[in-house]
């Protein structure tokens, strides 16, 4: 047994087994041996590098190593009756088989904790039949919940249980929240639909109430214009409106008679007005002074051309060209005279207007329909009003008081605005209506300012009473007094013939020439 321990040391140390003496078995036997296991060994295992010798080698010993390869492993004589083989990888394969081991476990785990997931898509993106098959593949059970939304459209998904990337277990459950689209329940405000609401307005209106069940529909209508509200209908008579209610709402597409408009920019004015006739379009012609554009020939139109238009509601402006213009000077710093030369060289016409003015002297130009440097066409009328300064006032003592008053027009026509004031007297020497006294005349007064004058009312006649009498009676007595006696002839309670009644007290004054109505009764 020591001996076996011996050679499975030297062997462990590196010594050539070889050269170590044996006792028993033969060493023909034990060669014979070894060489049967070494064959059996050599098959498995790969050749390992002895360790050199430094003493030298003998024949006996190459002859030896000749004979025996290198080989892995060694057989060990433990004693006479077994051997031992030892194996030098023996910590390799061991080492090999535990990682192996390991490897097994984690793919086992990485299975369990790992492989038996899905991650979750997001599901807005997903038809009904896409999100099926997702399910059917992943063994998850889908449950779906409706309700009402006024942001997602109707069968889109608006929730979700488990947020897109989440990772669940497979044959889970998963809960997707699905919209009905908004809640048809919902009560919305009725507004007083008028012509001012267009159809841009009713479609927002629509859009922003998110009305389910509102038909804008289009309707020809001569008197109201086009893409405006013309009328509502509701299906039944219901007392609050809401998302279901059906409503129709019509608007018009304009007169059935509409025009399209053309293009006049090089027609004469005769020629526009025949294609309006013909068209029932009223046009007004208007005339604007152009440094370019020859006179008579269109400047501009009010309808663009290509617009179609009602000519029952819409009129058309042609703008024409009246040819170069003229430049208004300062008329201010110019007299008459000089204005009206002016006027004449370009063939404008000046409409003067005179007018008193307290500041102003007389002569000057007070204002103008026109500024300095406007420019107007040949034919424009320009409005010049010249001061004639304060109201000089004439002396119309021994006139009448008609031609008094009449001047007194005629200077309050000119912004004179004098204010007469008159009183009456009785006189033997003035005839009637004659003015006595003025008082002021043959000078220059301000405008407003007040004239006074007294008229005579001719010689003074006491009437005479003539009530009761009889017409005859009247008669020559009114022929005596001066007055002209009107007789007219009535039915009375007083006695037939007599004078029932008369317009001037008896007694009272009047003017000679003054006109008396009496009344002669009928009788009863």
């Amino acid at each position: 047994m020591n001996k076996n321990n011996d050679f499975f040391n030297a062997f462990l140390n590196g010594t050539n087994v070889s050269n170590q003496p044996t006792s028993t078995p033969s060493h023909s036997e034990t060669e014979s041996k070894n060489s049967e296991q070494i064959k059996q060994i050599d098959t498995h295992s790969e050749p390992i590098e002895e360790k050199k010798e430094s003493t030298p080698k003998t024949n006996s010993q190459e002859t030896s190593k000749n004979k025996t390869p290198k080989h892995v492993g060694v057989t060990v004589k433990m004693d006479e009756k077994y051997e031992r083989y030892v194996n030098p990888n023996r910590k390799r394969n061991i080492y090999l088989l535990s990682f192996c081991a390991g490897f097994g476990v984690f793919c086992i785990i990485y299975f369990v904790i790992f492989g038996n997931k899905v991650d979750i898509p997001d599901f807005s993106n997903y038809s009904p039949s896409q999100t099926a098959q997702w399910a059917s593949k992943n063994d998850m059970m889908i449950f779906y919940q409706e309700e009402y939304n006024d942001e997602i459209p109707k069968g889109q998904l608006i929730s979700q249980q488990y947020e897109s990337g989440e990772s669940i277990k497979k044959g889970n459950e998963l809960t997707l929240v699905m919209s009905l689209g908004v809640d048809p329940e919902v009560v919305v405000q009725l507004p007083e639909f008028d012509e001012n609401w267009t159809e841009l307005d009713l479609t927002r209106w629509v859009e922003e109430n998110k009305l389910i069940n509102t038909t804008i529909k289009p309707l020809a209508d001569e008197d109201i214009e086009k893409d405006r509200f013309i009328k509502s209908e509701l299906e039944n008579d219901v007392t609050e409106f809401k998302r279901k209610t059906k409503l129709t709402l019509y608007v018009s597409t304009g007169s059935p008679f509409m025009v399209d408009m053309i293009d006049l920019s090089t027609k004469t004015e005769v020629d526009i007005t025949n294609w309006a006739n013909r068209n029932g379009v009223v046009v007004t012609f208007e005339s604007i002074c152009h440094d370019t554009i020859p006179e008579g020939q269109v400047i501009g139109q009010s309808i663009e051309t290509g617009v179609s238009f009602n000519p029952k509601k819409e009129e058309l402006t042609i703008q024409l060209s009246a040819g170069p213009g003229i430049v208004i000077p300062n008329l201010y710093n110019m007299t008459i005279d000089e204005m009206n030369m002016w006027a004449g060289t370009y063939g404008v016409t000046i409409n003067l207007t005179e007018k008193y003015h307290n500041t102003t002297a007389s002569n000057t130009i007070i204002s103008t329909n026109v500024n300095t440097g406007d420019i107007i066409k040949k034919d424009q009328i320009v409005e010049v009003t010249v001061s004639l300064g304060k109201i000089g006032l004439t002396n119309f003592m021994g006139q009448s008081e008609i031609e008094f008053m009449s001047w007194i027009d005629e200077q309050n026509q000119k912004g004179a605005k004098l204010a007469p004031k008159i009183s009456y007297i009785y006189s033997d020497e003035a005839e009637k209506n004659k003015i006595l006294a003025q008082s002021l005349f043959d000078r220059r007064v301000e405008i407003g300012s007040s004239v006074q004058i007294v008229v005579s009312l001719g010689k003074y006649i006491q009437v005479p009473n003539l009530i009761g009498l009889t017409e005859s009676t009247a008669r020559e007595k009114c022929s005596e007094s001066g007055l002209v006696c009107v007789f007219t002839y009535e039915s009375h309670v007083a006695p037939k013939g007599s004078i029932a009644s008369q317009d001037k007290n008896g007694g009272s004054g009047a003017s000679e020439g003054d006109i008396l109505n009496i009344i002669i009764s009928n009788g009863e």
